[in-house]
């Protein structure tokens, strides 16, 4: 892939980004209005089966958008579940481990992994962050 992107135009790579952005926007879709990250089981088979795209496909999108590998882009939806809850509950109603299960995420190691790396700091850290930045507004 890499060899033959290099060998096209300018026009034909701009061609090349817009339709993998447009690909990706696809896959995107799919997995939000299915809720298909809910599935622990979720691949690049079975997401290819609903995409229509073969997975090597699939991996190309996700790499040029990004991601390492499958299992980061699965989480990262997983992540955005989370993120909505923590924003939008009262955590003292709620154990955290009900909101990283209810989003699909397997393990509290890689849910908290994941949370860390995108906001450095853990989702209890954020909730707080979020009520003291929505008081001071």
């Amino acid at each position: 892939m890499s060899k033959r992107f290099n060998s096209h135009t300018d026009d034909q790579k701009k061609n090349i980004r817009k339709d993998i952005n447009e690909l990706y926007q696809k896959l995107k879709k799919i997995i939000e209005c299915n809720d298909l990250y809910l599935l622990r089981t979720l691949n690049t088979r079975g997401l290819s089966l609903e995409s229509g795209l073969s997975k090597s496909e699939i991996r190309i999108i996700l790499n040029k958008n990004g991601f390492e590998n499958f299992k980061e882009y699965h989480n990262y939806f997983q992540l955005i579940k989370v993120e909505n809850q923590v924003k939008n509950r009262d955590l003292s109603k709620y154990k955290m481990k009900v909101l990283y299960e209810k989003a699909g995420f397997n393990s509290h190691q890689t849910f908290i992994r994941f949370f860390r790396k995108k906001h450095d700091m853990t989702a209890i850290e954020y909730h707080e962050k979020r009520k003291l930045d929505s008081t001071s507004s």
